[in-house]
């Protein structure tokens, strides 16, 4: 009876602490939150809390795709929390009864092989090192967030969209239209209020040393011969091939 009562607390907690988005399960929160950022989060308090722990180098635009969604009540209320925590809160009123609903961008990573180049090479050797030693450790994949109406039309007016990386090492979002550049959004612009994250799966490369090989959804298992866990892949490697 005990293990039934925890159990049903942890799915009471995780469903309090999550949110439908375009079909897909993203985790609500109203701190400031980045694609790409490394972190882990607390998926049985029943509060937000993430933790960001680390911040690739990204030396290449990473390309970025974008959805467009009508507030509905949960995803309003959501956003809300998040919103009032802002020292300069959009503002943006949800109307139920109208027909035109304001609008929010569900904003995913689309090259996830340009990360990987990213994670494997020597700049990031501390980084890869942290994640190898964090079984938890995932990365921010895909973002529910808000910004005034005139930005949501530029950035859905673009040809194109990428993440390209400042020299402090925060990102923005750039929009490019005719192979020009129409326009650049920093995330602090905006109201992320919900994330979903992907972990990360590992493999020995052709020299006997791990590689993060590919990022798959939470839900997701890692392909054939690679690993979620660095420490089990590192177990079969043979250390006698070495």
């Amino acid at each position: 009876m005990r293990k039934l009562l925890v159990l049903l607390w942890v799915i009471s907690s995780y469903n309090c602490k999550s949110i439908s988005v375009a079909n897909e399960t993203q985790t609500k929160t109203s701190q400031y939150i980045e694609l790409v950022t490394i972190g882990e989060d607390k998926l049985f308090l029943l509060e937000e809390d993430y933790n960001a722990t680390a911040i690739p180098s990204i030396n290449e635009p990473v390309k970025v795709s974008a959805s467009v969604l009508e507030f509905n009540k949960a995803s309003y209320k959501t956003f809300l929390k998040a919103n009032n925590k802002k020292r300069l809160p959009l503002t943006i009123n949800y109307v139920d009864s109208l027909d035109s609903k304001h609008r929010f961008l569900k904003l995913e990573l689309a090259d996830r092989v340009s990360i990987l180049n990213a994670l494997n090479n020597k700049e990031n050797n501390v980084v890869k090192d942290y994640i190898q030693n964090k079984k938890d450790a995932h990365i921010i994949s895909a973002i529910s967030i808000a910004f005034d109406e005139e930005k949501t039309k530029s950035i859905l007016d673009a040809d194109a969209l990428f993440l390209e990386q400042e020299p402090n090492k925060t990102f923005v979002l750039r929009a490019y239209k005719n192979n020009s550049v129409l326009g650049s959004y920093k995330f602090n612009e905006g109201v992320v209020f919900a994330y979903q994250a992907s972990n990360f799966c590992w493999k020995e490369n052709d020299k006997y040393k791990l590689n993060i090989v590919d990022i798959v959804e939470t839900t997701d298992k890692c392909p054939n011969s690679t690993y979620r866990s660095a420490k089990r892949a590192k177990k079969k490697i043979d250390y006698f091939k070495l």
